[in-house]
């Protein structure tokens, strides 16, 4: 599997290796908090079509050691890649893979992780907080606990 490694239009990846893309979206993750919080990542699902399936090959870093945060931010959240089976046994979780046999109907999904936080949350204004909340990049949860603010 060729388009994990590059920001490839989902259609372009469609088209040229036999896969749909499922889910291409922001990683809501609340991880990298701060007065500044790190940015958020992508989740990306590539599902498998051809009969005979396919491999993948993929190196993520950070993914036993996450970005971390500065001047009292949180750390953010690692990189990794998911395997979900077509057959319904339990999703493969790794940071690298060589030639990992992906079936028709499997799925491969690839997560990049949040960036570390710059600041103390607590210090972050409630109009930001308030707008995280609404673009769903923030949990109210996590408003709660990690920000003090209540949404």
């Amino acid at each position: 599997m060729g388009c994990g490694c590059y920001i490839i239009p989902a259609e372009v990846c469609e088209q040229k290796y036999g896969i749909v893309v499922d889910q291409y979206a922001l990683n809501p993750v609340d991880a990298g908090a701060g007065e500044f919080r790190g940015g958020l990542g992508l989740v990306r699902d590539y599902r498998i079509l051809g009969e005979e399936g396919m491999f993948l090959t993929a190196t993520f870093g950070r993914a036993k050691f996450p970005p971390w945060g500065v001047a009292g931010g949180q750390g953010g959240s690692p990189n990794y890649i998911e395997v979900i089976r077509a057959d319904g046994s339990p999703p493969n979780r790794f940071g690298k893979g060589a030639r990992v046999h992906l079936r028709r109907g499997d799925i491969a999904r690839l997560i990049t992780g949040a960036g570390g936080g710059w600041g103390d949350p607590r210090k972050r204004s409630r109009e930001r907080v308030l707008a995280d909340v609404k673009e769903g990049y923030v949990s109210q949860e996590a408003a709660r606990n990690t920000y003090g603010q209540n949404p």
